[in-house]
């Protein structure tokens, strides 16, 4: 009997370890606990970049800073006065998202505009690189309950340097991500709070179920000519 429950115990040890250290599917967007990785357990996606992305920062990211106050109002107004026009987000439209439960609200170009600009000078200011193009901006992505952000580095042609701007959520649900050296890092963002990171180079994600009921962000991004 004794040994019978040694093996179930063991199974099971063995089970949570696979689920917490190998890929998610075949697209290695995956979970892991650790509080630092090696080169060789980053995803094949992340590498590569790493092979023709320079380092732009000495970590990878900022701490989170306060978005301008009229800037975030007015976004804030649009989310709410836009809501009934949400829609549900295809699977198709984010590989990333996969225990998928989430709505998008398209932004006006004139608010794109706005945190373009806002944020093409905060990442140049942050950088030192003044040859930045932006590539996209999305509409507020509310994410739902159990809501799953699998770690991940983004488009290395796009995607290079990001923010992620939260407008309001019920409950905090920390972003994990990796700095330069691969050491694990967990920020909370508070509504009209955003962080800068460099998301092609940078493994990134939110890989546990998100608890509450509402956790909306606005991304947008940039690359380098």
């Amino acid at each position: 009997m004794f040994i019978c429950i040694l093996i179930a115990f063991l199974v099971i040890v063995t089970l949570v370890t696979l689920v917490t250290t190998k890929l998610f599917n075949n697209n290695e967007n995956f979970t892991i606990s650790k509080e630092q990785l090696t080169y060789n357990e980053l995803p094949s996606e992340t590498k590569e970049a790493l092979n023709i992305i320079p380092k732009f920062t000495s970590k990878g990211f900022t701490e989170p800073k306060k978005l301008d106050d009229k800037l975030y109002d007015k976004i804030y107004k649009f989310y709410k006065n836009n809501y009934h026009k949400a829609y549900a987000e295809n699977k198709d439209e984010s590989k990333y998202t996969k225990k998928f439960n989430n709505i998008i609200i398209k932004l006006d170009d004139s608010i794109i505009n706005e945190i373009t600009n806002n944020f093409m000078n905060l990442i140049k200011s942050w950088t030192k690189i003044e040859n930045l193009e932006h590539t996209s901006t999305f509409g507020i992505r509310e994410y739902k309950k159990n809501s799953i952000l699998p770690l991940h580095t983004d488009r290395k042609e796009t995607h290079i340097l990001s923010a992620i701007i939260n407008i309001e959520q019920d409950k905090e649900w920390d972003l994990e991500i990796y700095d330069h050296d691969l050491n694990r890092h967990l920020i909370s963002l508070k509504p009209g709070e955003y962080i800068l990171y460099e998301s092609a180079t940078c493994l990134h994600g939110r890989p546990t179920n998100f608890k509450g009921n509402k956790y909306a962000n606005i991304f947008s991004h940039f690359k380098i000519n």
